[in-house]
């Protein structure tokens, strides 16, 4: 029940509502429906122009909203964010990246908001599963900060590295 994307659920559902002579319960509907939220995605970077199209690319698909905050880039970084549609913002560094963090978060408009490091990338998989998760977590109707694992593929292995934070609460200092 708790993975949105389960092979059965679509079929369930049609053989619920074709195969029976009893409609289907408002709790099953409920229970199988994953609510439509807005998700942000919030990059902060600095001379990435090696590899931010790559994840501006894949993110366009699973976000609605992309904010990019330079830290002062000499590069390319901030043309290349606003090619690829995002909404690219200025921020002098301080040595402080909760400030950073929390200069971005205050730019975006969604309900929920995705951190990415710009040399991330988001595997093709699990572009869907962005909105799918932020709409699962809203059914707990509080405050949330999920953790996303982040895993390296090395070759033909897969290995945990870090997490990364999908929020709705953004006005959390980092």
């Amino acid at each position: 029940m708790l993975d949105p994307e389960s092979v059965w659920i679509e079929e369930r559902m049609d053989r619920l509502a074709s195969g029976g002579t009893q409609p289907i319960s408002p709790e099953m509907t409920r229970l199988l429906a994953v609510p439509t939220v807005s998700v942000s995605a919030a990059l902060i970077v600095r001379d990435e122009e090696q590899c931010l199209k790559e994840i501006l690319m894949a993110l366009r698909h699973a976000v609605d909203e992309i904010v990019v905050v330079d830290t002062g880039s000499v590069d390319n970084t901030a043309c290349i964010a606003k090619q690829s549609g995002a909404k690219v913002y200025s921020f002098d560094w301080c040595d402080d990246f909760s400030e950073a963090r929390n200069f971005a978060l205050s730019k975006v408009t969604s309900n929920w908001v995705l951190c990415v490091d710009a040399d991330e990338r988001l595997h093709p998989d699990d572009v869907a599963s962005v909105h799918r998760a932020a709409g699962l977590l809203s059914l707990l109707d509080q405050p949330v900060i999920g953790r996303v694992v982040i895993m390296d593929q090395i070759g033909h292995f897969t290995l945990p590295n870090y997490v990364a934070v999908l929020s709705n609460e953004i006005s959390v200092p980092v």
